[in-house]
């Protein structure tokens, strides 16, 4: 991913999360590995409000 993408894109770092933003219609636009576990990924889709909002909804409902 270049630079200038990898600041327009929001990491996202499990694949649970990563998943149900898909099934919500956001589009994967880059997967990595983590640096800090190598074995797990960064989900990275593309930053806007909309999504963290999405994320900020599913982590509502998670916590209750």
């Amino acid at each position: 991913m270049k630079e200038t993408e990898k600041a327009s894109s929001f990491p996202v770092y499990t694949q649970k999360l990563a998943g149900h933003l898909m099934m919500l219609g956001y589009v994967l636009i880059d997967l990595a590995p983590n640096e800090r576990d190598t074995r797990k990924n960064v989900f990275y889709f593309k930053d806007s409000t909309q999504i963290k909002e999405a994320i900020q909804t599913y982590l509502n409902k998670s916590r209750a």
